[in-house]
């Protein structure tokens, strides 16, 4: 049986049968338990709705498919999204060649990474895996350069404005989001983690090592293999871990062929100041998939007991939250606990602390003569916002 030890117990039958589900290699005694509770009678509009929740609808409805017990009307229903899912994946990947194709008439060497590339490589099938935009890594030096490009085919950075509001977040921000009139987001990265997070992998190395993957036929610059499951190891920190896809997509790197070679990874974690990130996402992913943890994880997290205990805590929060995003402090909390020595955990900190973000420049708008003045709205509204924590209801809505 593949629930995590944290959770035993405590899962209502929805849940335990969305992680029974939730993966691209379904069989077994898995197949067999998740039997058992549709003969039971779960919700099945609450099983559904789990499932959205957390990416991983198409998993779902291909595991419901083949499962006895489980009401036709419910396969079907699940049948026309899971078709939306491959449509827009068709798309999006047809997009993604455009844009390559953009940036290197630009000059600008690219790498795409999640999105329809972690489809192929992980889960089997870019159509399976659902992804609203695509991620793409610039050379730092190009971040800027990459950007232009974008804006002047056509896309915009919703949010900010075109002034010195762009030329900050260009400067200082490790990523930027550009849509266009069809429904097309592009994130647009300059490093793997934001650096109030991480120091993270450079950039250079990055492309140093880069491979392609064949998505629909087509060869895709990307990341190279260990790169890419420390990419989605950052990934799902940035996030909180708040979903079951996230986890998912460990899991699946983990149980395809692969010659890991993980004394090296753990070896440039170190050096990046990600080892915590990589450690919990690597423990998360095999105890999904129930694979054995590689003896260097093992190992390494014997001297980190705040991972196992982070670990823990991810699964048993993993439902309890419901649909709502992890909290402000939680996700502070969280990110703090992950950075590997305290002097990280200062630099976080402050970067957090004294770097204007959009949310900045949406709460109060400034003309590009007094920009300067938004390092001091920063710290005021953050304590604002701590305080109004603590404020009535009532209070609160009056501003």
């Amino acid at each position: 049986m593949t629930i995590p030890e944290a959770l035993i117990g405590r899962l209502t039958p929805e849940q335990e049968m969305l992680l029974l589900c939730a993966r691209t290699r379904f069989g077994g005694a898995d197949a067999a338990r998740a039997a058992a509770l549709a003969a039971a009678g779960p919700d099945w509009e609450l099983l559904l709705k789990l499932a959205r929740a957390h990416g991983v609808l198409t998993l779902l409805a291909r595991a419901l498919a083949g499962l006895p017990g489980t009401p036709a009307a419910v396969v079907e229903r699940l049948a026309e999204p899971a078709w939306t899912v491959a449509r827009r994946s068709i798309w999006l990947s047809a997009e993604l060649l455009a844009v390559l194709e953009l940036l290197t008439g630009a000059g600008i060497e690219a790498l795409a990474y999640k999105g329809p590339v972690l489809g192929a490589e992980a889960w089997g099938d870019p159509g399976l895996r659902p992804f609203a935009d695509l991620d793409l890594l610039v050379p730092g030096g190009r971040f800027a350069v990459a950007a232009d490009a974008l804006l002047t085919a056509g896309f915009e950075a919703g949010g900010i404005g075109a002034g010195r509001q762009l030329e900050a977040h260009l400067a200082h921000a490790w990523e930027i989001e550009l849509s266009n009139g069809r429904g097309l987001i592009i994130d647009l990265h300059r490093s793997l983690v934001a650096r109030y997070l991480a120091r993270g992998p450079d950039a250079g190395e990055l492309f140093g090592r880069s491979r392609t993957v064949s998505v629909d036929g087509h060869s895709i610059p990307t990341l190279g293999r260990g790169d890419t499951m420390v990419a989605v190891c950052l990934g799902g920190a940035s996030d909180v871990w708040s979903s079951l896809k996230a986890i998912v997509d460990v899991a699946e790197l983990l149980r395809a062929p692969a010659d890991w070679d993980w004394p090296t990874l753990l070896e440039r974690a170190h050096s990046d100041g990600t080892v915590r990130m990589l450690l919990l996402g690597v423990a998360l992913g095999c105890e999904h998939a129930a694979v054995p943890l590689p003896e260097p994880v093992a190992a390494r997290l014997t001297a980190e007991p705040k991972v196992l205990e982070l670990r823990q805590r991810v699964w048993q929060r993993l439902f309890a939250r419901g649909e709502a995003p992890p909290a402000y402090v939680e996700r502070n909390r969280f990110w703090l606990a992950l950075r590997d020595r305290p002097g990280d955990r200062v630099a976080s900190l402050w970067l957090r602390l004294w770097t204007p973000t959009l949310n900045d420049w949406r709460v109060v708008q400034l003309p590009d003569s007094l920009y300067p003045l938004y390092y001091l709205v920063r710290p005021v509204r953050l304590a604002w916002h701590a305080l109004t924590r603590w404020l009535p209801e009532a209070v609160r809505r009056r501003g």
